[in-house]
């Protein structure tokens, strides 16, 4: 594959891709569904974003993490 031909990931346009295909998936509930079934896809939506959630907490985390051990510092009288 060519330099051309290769796509540099950008973030941005990732998330709105998953933000589009997440909002794609809302329930679309009918009235003739039991309030039950109502509420268990109601509820697992909701657990699916949470989902979401925890993945953009995780790469927050991530980028505000410091660096690990540079190094060991030695002190020079």
């Amino acid at each position: 594959m060519s330099e051309k031909e290769r796509k540099e990931f950008d973030f941005g346009e990732w998330l709105a891709e998953g933000v589009d295909g997440m909002l794609g998936s809302v329930p679309k509930v009918t009235p003739a569904l039991p309030p039950e079934f109502k509420e268990h896809t109601k509820t697992a939506f909701r657990e699916m974003l949470l989902a979401y959630r925890s993945l953009v907490d995780a790469v927050i985390s991530k980028t505000e993490r410091q660096p690990e051990d540079e190094g060991v510092k030695i002190k020079v009288e």
